[in-house]
């Protein structure tokens, strides 16, 4: 109960100091043709290769290997 009043509190004032400076923030979205794109990339550099057990940290399945690459 601690921590949700704690979140409650943190967001409330960050929402407050977002109206009283009227911070910009700049959202973008990727267009699906840069998520192609960047996928790619990854795929033409990490092509052929292999991974031991050791080089993939924290797993040996996805999410292993994507902290791995």
């Amino acid at each position: 109960m601690r921590k949700r009043r704690f979140v409650i509190f943190i967001m409330s004032v960050v929402l407050i100091l977002n109206i009283v400076f009227n911070f910009d923030l700049e959202v973008e979205a990727a267009s699906q043709n840069e998520v192609v794109a960047q996928l790619n990339s990854l795929i033409s550099q990490y092509n052929g290769k292999t991974a031991n057990g050791n080089q993939m940290y924290m797993g040996k399945q996805c999410k292993g290997f994507a902290n791995w690459v």
